[in-house]
């Protein structure tokens, strides 16, 4: 998935869609989707803050990597953006982790 959003991150502004929803929205839900899966994916909590602090070292290289493609252009709301999608994704991901472990109950004991 963080694929996918590199891939279109580093798309030229002539390849991009023109009926793409609002930039903040797009901004915040690309990455705080993957923050959110790797968040609730990892085994425990240091192991999902180091998939969200990879996913926003990977958000804010692509913000810049942007300046370097034609009619792209580093914006830091688009930045803070990525950022509040990333913590958002980190929290809602181990909320829901933290849901199903008490839903499943405890671990059998061996």
């Amino acid at each position: 998935m963080l694929a996918i959003v590199c891939a279109g991150s580093l798309l030229p502004q002539s390849a991009l869609p023109e009926d793409l929803p609002s930039a903040s929205l797009l901004h915040f839900g690309a990455y705080a989707t993957p923050a959110a899966l790797a968040a609730f994916a990892a085994v425990d909590a240091r192991r999902a803050f180091a998939a969200a602090a990879a996913i926003l070292v990977v958000s804010l290289a692509m913000e810049a990597a942007q300046s370097l493609i034609p009619g792209r252009f580093t914006e830091i709301m688009d930045a803070a953006f990525n950022t509040a999608g990333v913590i958002s994704g980190f929290a809602a991901g181990r909320a829901a982790a933290a849901a199903l472990l008490r839903l499943s109950g405890p671990a059998p004991s061996r």
